[in-house]
């Protein structure tokens, strides 16, 4: 518990360079200024067909199928008591159960009021 404490209390007094404030403000600047480039959302089209497999195999039997045997890996690792390798197997099938969504909502992702 000491030597938390003593870190915490070392961490206070860290001095940062002119330097590095300078070049931590001049890329907070151009984050601004560069800012309208972030529109993930193009009005371009060249990439409609790729999105739609990828969409297609992710909702539907593919994406399923992956997401079920993800599932039953998970269930496979708590019957060997694996709890850590279950833990991951079953996010991952969380994932694949909602990569639908989340596939739409990167894919969608603007700026609004640009």
């Amino acid at each position: 518990m000491s030597i938390a404490i003593a870190n915490i209390e070392t961490m206070n007094n860290v001095k940062t360079s002119k330097k590095t404030k300078y070049i931590l403000l001049a890329l907070a600047i151009a984050c601004v200024v560069f800012s309208s480039l972030a529109l993930a959302a193009g009005s371009g089209t060249e990439w409609n067909s790729i999105y739609t497999t990828f969409d297609g195999w992710i909702k539907g039997i593919p994406g399923k199928t992956i997401s079920l045997l993800a599932f039953g890996y998970s269930v496979y690792n708590i019957t060997q008591q694996n709890y850590t390798m279950a833990a991951g197997a079953f996010l991952g099938a969380v994932l694949m159960v909602n990569a639908g969504s989340v596939l739409d909502l990167i894919f969608t992702a603007g700026i609004p009021g640009l």
